[in-house]
Formats: C-alpha cells, structure tokens, sequence
C-alpha cells in the first residue's frame, strides 16, 4: 500500500506525516488490497476562522473509496477522516467477499 500526502497551504511536518500513516495505515488491517491513499490537506479560511480539511481517495480494486472531514485541528480531522473510510473500506471488502462465494 503506497500513500502520497499533498499539502494546500499547509506545510506537511514529519509529525503530521508520521500520524497520518499510523491512522490511515490501519486501514489495511481490514482490506490488505488497498492499491493506493491519495491524502490532501489544506487550511480552508471561513469567515476570518481557519479550519482544517483532510480528504482522502482510497484506490481499490475497482472501486475508489473518497472522504472529507473538516475539524479546527488537522489531526482531529484526519481522525474523522479515518472514521470515515474504515466503513467503506469494510463495505466494499465484505461485498468482494459475497461475490466470491460459491453457489451451493
């Protein structure tokens, strides 16, 4: 599983990069044919208060899983992005898994 990080007026530390791939990375736990995590986070300025986005596509095998979550700090918005994903994530695993099934 590979991940890339984008930043959007946001400079992405190592701290926040080192999080983001533990949190994200348990995504794995419950589907280990994750492809690719495409994460972007930015600084969104909304009526003179910053708040923080993180939104995320997760590549599949022929599906692509996206999600956003908007908090006032970055690592509780990649918290709810995880909580987010994870559902999909298990969704599409469990439909894979019902598809495979043989016909008795």
């Amino acid at each position: 599983m590979g991940m890339r990080i984008f930043g959007d007026h946001i400079a992405i530390t190592e701290p926040l990069k080192e999080y983001a791939n533990e949190k994200l990375g348990k995504l794995s736990h419950h589907f280990n044919q994750i492809i690719d995590i495409h994460l972007t986070l930015k600084i969104v300025k909304d009526n003179r208060k910053e708040r923080q986005e993180a939104s995320a596509e997760v590549f599949l095998p022929k599906k692509t899983v996206y999600a956003e979550a908007v908090e006032d700090d970055m690592y509780a918005a990649i918290d709810t992005l995880y909580s987010k994903l994870d559902p999909q994530v298990k969704k599409h695993k469990d439909k894979m898994k019902s598809r495979n099934k043989p016909i008795l």
